[in-house]
């Protein structure tokens, strides 16, 4: 009967030493490494998206403003805690963001959201939440414009910045 215990305790022993071995130790003690399965992207923008941006950012004064690119709607927006279902309402914004904010340097603020519409806002999913940040962007008191792709970037961008460089 001692004999038994002694073999299973061994086989308990090695079953242990190729558990902890194949989770990743090697003999110094340390994890081995992992190879993650992430890539970076060929493309930040789509081609419209660099096209913009490069002609709105020429139109902008840098030392007085600046151009965020593709932030996340909860980064800048926040769920009033006393509602009910506030993760709901947290969970409608967590993954949807703004394709460029202008900062305002001086005043420490954002003083334009905008918006590029290219074909993909032409279906149903997209109108819907089209019309959900727009009604997002009203109840918050932030200025949003939207630009079809296809516009004049030129033209637009000169418009957009008049609306926060001109005296109000």
């Amino acid at each position: 009967m001692f004999f038994l215990v002694i073999i299973l305790f061994v086989v308990v022993v090695i079953l242990f030493v190729v558990a902890v071995t194949s989770v990743g130790l090697s003999s110094g003690g340390q994890e081995e490494k992992v190879t993650l399965p992430y890539r970076q992207k060929k493309f930040f923008f789509t081609k419209s998206e660099q096209e913009f941006f490069k002609i709105l950012n020429s139109h902008i004064n840098a030392h007085r403003y600046t151009i965020f690119t593709k932030v996340r709607l909860a980064d800048f927006v926040k769920v009033l805690p006393e509602l009910r279902g506030e993760r709901t309402w947290f969970n409608k914004i967590k993954s949807k963001h703004v394709d460029f904010l202008i900062w305002d340097l001086v005043e420490s603020k954002i003083v334009l959201a905008i918006e590029l519409d290219g074909k993909s806002h032409n279906g149903s999913a997209t109108t819907k939440n089209d019309i959900f940040k727009d009604k997002m962007y009203e109840t918050i008191g932030l200025r949003m414009e939207r630009v079809r792709v296809g516009n004049s970037f030129e033209e637009e961008s000169k418009r957009l910045v008049s609306t926060f460089t001109s005296p109000q």
